[in-house]
């Protein structure tokens, strides 16, 4: 994601307000694209279309966030694995063999998604009308959703931010245009396959512009270079499956034991903290950008000198440009908790008009600020786990991620035991911030002694 950094700076460093924005709004598309397209498209669709949606548009909703959450689950594994092997093809320049690579796991993706979801619609659409139309929507979704994380990961390759741009904004309009269409029809199910249309428009571009840029290589290319150690996929499958568990866990949890089912399904949905976490989840695009912007771009420039002083430079210099990295690093995440914290603390103070203005009541102030200071720690806890990954600390980021993991899980289930009451998003809350200050005290606490890890590992 460096390399994004870098090109962003490059136009926010033409100095036109144009070019500031042009940077922003293309790092708030990269870093967030999938899921902001979800979240416009649904609140414009459910606030001005209900007329064809009739009775179900908790159904139209509930379909949407099941198949966003468990893409995520699932395959988020799955996810870091192929972010690691793609990283690699890019530093051997090998990117032609990359676009190869996203091909297969496309496929792969595609099947296991058809294979996953197939059986499940079975029993959960016997009284939605048009069932098959529904089911046909769903496993759509479905596929291109994981298809579109898979994309989103590769074209960080590419310099194409403007095109990038306008295919998601192509897509959103879309997705509003087709459901009207097709909702206006067919109801529901009409509604899921013009929203899953829209997301193809997305997938289909993204994969023509990948494809553009670097046709794929016909055979499998052998290098000299040693092979990642199979640990090291592992520790990242496990990374990415207890990350993307973690956060949705509790959310989960409230569907089961609080949520309310969707008339003509299995599905649940528990509204108070949904359209909370929702919400609260756009927050945290603004600290993202900065991520990618500053924090992350300026670590990496540190960090690149520090490794190259390995090879020839003087115990002296090793020492001073690990201490300036960690400086660096230190400043990254102080100014950026800064001012996604300022973003927070504005929003939490203006819980009462957003309940009143925005969400007319289908949440509370008390969960709204929860779910707010939840996703400033999220946002930090994740940004720190992504260093550990530059650092291949990767026992360190999957220890942190499976203390998120088991928080979250616990504290939540303490409210439905008799007797206790939790608010919702508590959990997120606690487990986001131990999370947070497990990595950093992993982090700094090994970076230290960085230089010797990578020298006694060179050795052996």
């Amino acid at each position: 994601m460096a390399g994004i950094g870098f090109e962003l700076r490059k136009i926010v460093g033409k100095g036109h307000i144009s070019s500031v924005f042009q940077a922003a709004v293309s790092g708030v598309m990269i870093v967030s694209g999938p899921w902001l397209l979800s979240i416009v498209s649904i609140t414009v669709i459910t606030r001005s279309m209900n007329t064809f949606l009739g009775d179900t548009p908790a159904a139209f909703l509930g379909a949407i966030v099941y198949c966003y959450a468990f893409s995520l689950i699932i395959f988020g594994g799955l996810h870091y694995v192929f972010t690691r092997i793609i990283a690699d093809k890019i530093y051997e320049k090998q990117e032609n063999e990359a676009a190869r690579i996203m091909l297969l796991f496309l496929a792969l993706i595609a099947v296991a998604s058809i294979g996953l979801t197939l059986p499940f619609l079975q029993s959960i659409t016997p009284l939605v009308p048009h069932p098959g139309l529904f089911r046909t929507g769903f496993v759509l979704l479905f596929v291109l959703v994981n298809s579109i994380w898979v994309l989103m990961i590769f074209i960080t390759l590419l310099r194409e931010y403007t095109k990038i741009l306008v295919i998601y904004m192509t897509g959103m309009g879309s997705s509003i245009l087709f459901v009207f269409l097709l909702g206006s029809r067919l109801g529901l199910s009409g509604s899921l396959i013009g929203f899953a249309a829209g997301h193809g428009i997305i997938a289909l571009s993204l994969l023509i512009l990948a494809l553009k840029s670097y046709p794929p290589a016909r055979s499998y290319t052998i290098t000299e270079k040693s092979p990642v150690p199979g640990r090291t996929y592992m520790l990242l499958f496990f990374c990415g499956f207890f990350y993307s568990a973690g956060i949705w866990i509790d959310k989960i949890l409230y569907w089961i034991h609080r949520g309310g089912e969707i008339p003509g399904t299995m599905l649940k949905v528990y509204e108070q903290y949904d359209i909370a976490v929702y919400f609260a989840t756009l927050t945290m695009i603004p600290g993202l950008v900065y991520f990618i912007i500053i924090s992350e771009t300026a670590f990496y420039i540190h960090l690149r000198k520090f490794l190259m002083s390995l090879n020839r430079g003087r115990y002296a210099v090793i020492q001073r440009r690990k201490y300036r990295m960690l400086t660096t690093l230190s400043s990254g995440l102080t100014n950026q908790t800064f001012f996604q914290g300022v973003i927070t603390l504005g929003l939490i103070i203006m819980a009462p008009l957003l309940i009143s203005r925005v969400f007319q009541g289908s949440t509370d102030g008390r969960t709204l600020r929860i779910t707010l200071s939840a996703v400033f720690f999220h946002l930090l806890f994740i940004t720190t786990v992504n260093f550990q990954f530059y650092l291949e600390l990767y026992e360190n980021a999957l220890v942190s991620c499976i203390l998120f993991f088991i928080l979250n899980t616990g504290i939540t289930l303490l409210d439905f035991l008799p007797g206790l009451s939790i608010p919702p998003g508590l959990g997120y809350l606690v487990s986001g911030a131990a999370g947070s200050v497990l990595a950093l005290v992993l982090l700094f606490g090994t970076a230290k002694m960085l230089d010797r890890r990578i020298l006694s590992r060179s050795m052996t």
